[in-house]
């Protein structure tokens, strides 16, 4: 886990807006997550996918924090429902081929 400095965003963001981030990280475990917001004392901010988000200015100042954390599992379920956990830097899609893939309906409807 390394920052970097001044890093162009145009990669980041699904409609390729050309902006620079005064500092980022790419985090892949929530250790990764906890030792940055703990010893970072500049504004953070928190992207996965880059499909909900719009720059537009360059992030001066800021920490652009690239969420890759993964994982897919059945916390718990019962006869009726079936609670799944996901990372936060997993794919809406791939998470809904996951449950398909398991013959877990009803994600694929929102």
């Amino acid at each position: 886990m390394k920052i970097q400095s001044n890093i162009l965003l145009t990669s980041y963001n699904t409609f390729g807006i050309s902006a620079t981030a005064a500092f980022f990280v790419e985090i892949n475990a929530v250790k990764d997550l906890e030792i940055i917001l703990s010893q970072n004392k500049q504004k953070k901010i928190i992207i996965g996918g880059g499909s909900n988000i719009l720059f537009t200015e360059n992030l001066q100042d800021s920490l652009l924090i690239k969420n890759n954390i993964k994982g897919i599992a059945v916390a718990r379920q019962s006869k009726k429902q079936v609670y799944v956990e996901a990372g936060a830097g997993e794919l809406w899609q791939d998470l809904v081929q996951w449950c398909l893939d398991k013959n877990i309906g009803g994600l694929e409807n929102l």
